[in-house]
């Protein structure tokens, strides 16, 4: 390593299998990034990531020194270099909780400070958790119990509505996937039986597991979208302000939001 080194930035991701946990450590020598978001994947320009927002506003309305009580209070642990600082953080059981930290928590400040950002990896990866580990989200003080169950129970309404959409397409049969398991059963029996294919058998199985793969896409992205807008339709205004979105009504998620 040079004995002089002093990088713009680190970024370094752990994983262990024991436990589940995963761990993050991310450095920058200019302390503002952490208000900015951006992709760890790829080459990353940290200048021009400084100046895909209006960090001289920033700057002016939360000083350094106040930025950097904020890094200390909501990161695990932190590493100050000779100009920079680095934040350590534990990933909990969920994905991408370590990235919101402590980006997620300084996006607000700034915003109720007045500062217009528009959301970005930080708040959508919030929306994310919210959707896929709302328990998890509530245990660690993200959303209260109420919130918690309200999202429980929207995830069971809207895969329903879904699923009917995507019958009533006539795109796919119903009981696709049931369909597939046993004909996928059907195909294993003849084969232990016999060590050969019926070939009827086969095409049918692979008919189905086509339509299947292809039905298992098309819901995915459905269900993502339609959980993400009755989300934002169930967040209080004070928590769609801090995320920088606006509230939203949808016709077709009315029951979630009774």
């Amino acid at each position: 390593m040079a004995k002089n080194l002093d990088p713009k930035f680190i970024i370094v991701g752990a994983e262990t299998r024991r436990d589940d946990l995963s761990a993050m450590f991310e450095y920058h020598r200019d302390p503002y990034v952490f208000c900015i978001d951006f992709e760890f994947i790829g080459n990353i320009d940290i200048d021009e990531v400084l100046r895909s927002e209006s960090l001289k506003e920033i700057k002016q309305i939360l000083p350094r020194e106040e930025l950097l009580e904020l890094i200390e209070k909501h990161s695990d642990g932190v590493i100050k270099g000779r100009e920079g600082i680095g934040v350590i953080r534990n990933n909990l059981d969920f994905e991408f909780v370590a990235y919101m930290y402590p980006r997620y928590f300084i996006r607000k400040e700034l915003r109720r400070r007045g500062v217009k950002l528009k959301p970005g990896r930080t708040e959508n990866l919030f929306i994310n958790d919210l959707r896929t580990v709302p328990k998890a989200m509530k245990d660690i003080g993200f959303i209260d119990e109420e919130l918690c169950g309200r999202i429980e129970e929207a995830k069971g309404i809207v895969k329903e509505k879904v699923q009917e959409k995507l019958v009533s397409s006539g795109k796919y049969e119903r009981g696709l996937l049931e369909k597939y398991e046993e004909m996928n059963r059907k195909c294993s029996e003849y084969w232990e039986r016999t060590r050969e294919r019926d070939v009827e058998l086969w095409e049918e199985r692979k008919r189905l597991l086509s339509l299947r793969n292809e039905y298992l896409d098309e819901f995915r992205r459905e269900y993502e979208n339609e959980m993400r807008k009755a989300i934002l339709e169930m967040l209080p205004e004070d928590m769609l302000k801090d995320l920088g979105f606006e509230k939203i009504t949808t016709k077709n998620v009315k029951e979630v939001i009774k």
